[in-house]
């Protein structure tokens, strides 16, 4: 059957009603407090949490659910009907100083730039181990973004830099997403998950810009907005940050060398920091970064802190136990915040709602469907 009509049989229930009606309510007094909507015959909760996303399509939704691939179906399911959403992977952390992919993190940045930039509403769908996961903070994103402006003057070198220090690779040629490359007059920068963006130049003037194709190398759509850039990196190494970690390294080579026992092993580990140590001295892309993860960003940033608006979660139990896997140490109030909630009990800590026989079922199969409902997700921030 039709989603959308499903979705529209779905309002029609009066308990749904009800309860959109109390989130509408708390919205305007001010005093908020989290709902647990439970009862769903199964399968149900796919057009419960698309009819809620429609209701509230003025303000950000965040759907937390327990696998990735709960996560990317719920995304995929809600772009069907229409809405603009996006998918926040969960990241996989690299401890080793060997090259790996980063489409999962170009994603991630793509959503936390657009909640930081971006007026207009947007769906968030991820699990709650993406969501809790320690990533740059709001202000260092702000800080990184590179705004080109067509109306002013264009500095190369200050572009080069800033790009550089943004996690972009400056390359012959513009063909993946983190790559920029300078021919000429011409200026390509590539960020994450968007098109490609050309700039021609004529002295230090901004002739025309716009997207253009990797392959035809034909502009696509041409703009006269000022471009904002998302940074092209996740973990974005300042000079301080390298030297901070640089001496932490020497600290650690020098106790293991004074450790009588287990020599080879002594060594073996003297060596792969001594490596670590030459890559972070001599300017080069730190592959490893994640090893010093804490290090770098003290602050324990998340998704949450970028977000503000209508939190669901999926299958709260399920949920709570997912987010204590793979988190590593220095947590932010946020994340916090949000294993609080995850971990209480949610027929006992919040006001229940009952949605049961839809769709003419009077007999509900009952598995772990329950749905947190917080609106907004805790506080201004």
């Amino acid at each position: 059957m039709n989603l959308s009509l499903l979705t529209s049989v779905f309002k029609a229930n009066r308990e749904y009603a009800n309860m959109t009606a109390a989130l509408r309510q708390q919205l305007s007094s001010g005093r908020y407090r989290p709902m647990v909507a439970t009862g769903h015959s199964e399968g149900a909760a796919d057009v419960f949490l698309p009819a809620l996303a429609q209701d509230f399509a003025d303000m950000c939704v965040l759907i937390l659910s327990p696998e990735e691939r709960d996560a990317a179906a719920t995304a995929a399911q809600l772009a069907s009907l229409g809405l603009r959403v996006l998918h926040y992977p969960a990241r996989d952390y690299n401890f080793n100083n060997i090259t790996s992919s980063h489409d999962y993190e170009h994603e991630r940045l793509q959503v936390l730039s657009a909640l930081m930039n971006d007026p207009e509403p947007l769906i968030i769908s991820a699990t709650p181990e993406a969501a809790l996961q320690i990533t740059l903070p709001q202000e260092l994103l702000l800080q990184r973004t590179v705004t080109i402006d067509p109306e002013k003057p264009l500095d190369i070198r200050a572009l080069t830099a800033d790009l550089s220090l943004s996690g972009y690779t400056r390359v012959a040629m513009a063909e993946g997403p983190g790559q920029f490359a300078i021919r000429g007059g011409i200026v390509d920068i590539f960020p994450p998950a968007s098109l490609p963006y050309r700039l021609e130049l004529f002295d230090d003037e901004i002739d025309r810009m716009g997207t253009f194709d990797v392959e035809t190398q034909r502009f696509l759509e041409m703009t006269e907005d000022p471009l904002l850039i998302p940074p092209a990196r996740e973990m974005l190494l300042s000079t301080t940050v390298r030297d901070t970690v640089a001496n932490v390294i020497r600290r650690q080579i020098k106790k293991i060398a004074s450790d009588p026992d287990a020599p080879e092993l002594s060594g073996r580990a003297a060596e792969v920091l001594q490596n670590e140590l030459t890559v972070l001295t001599s300017g080069l892309d730190v592959d490893f970064a994640d090893k010093y993860l804490p290090m770098v960003y003290p602050e324990g940033s998340c998704l949450l802190d970028y977000f503000q608006g209508l939190l669901l979660i999926r299958s709260p139990q399920t949920c709570a136990v997912k987010a204590g896997i793979r988190l590593l140490p220095g947590f932010g109030q946020r994340q916090l915040e949000a294993q609080i909630l995850l971990r209480s009990k949610a027929n006992e800590a919040f006001p229940k709602l009952e949605i049961t026989g839809i769709f003419g079922m009077d007999t509900c199969i009952h598995t772990d469907t329950a749905i947190i409902v917080a609106v907004p997700f805790f506080r201004d921030p």
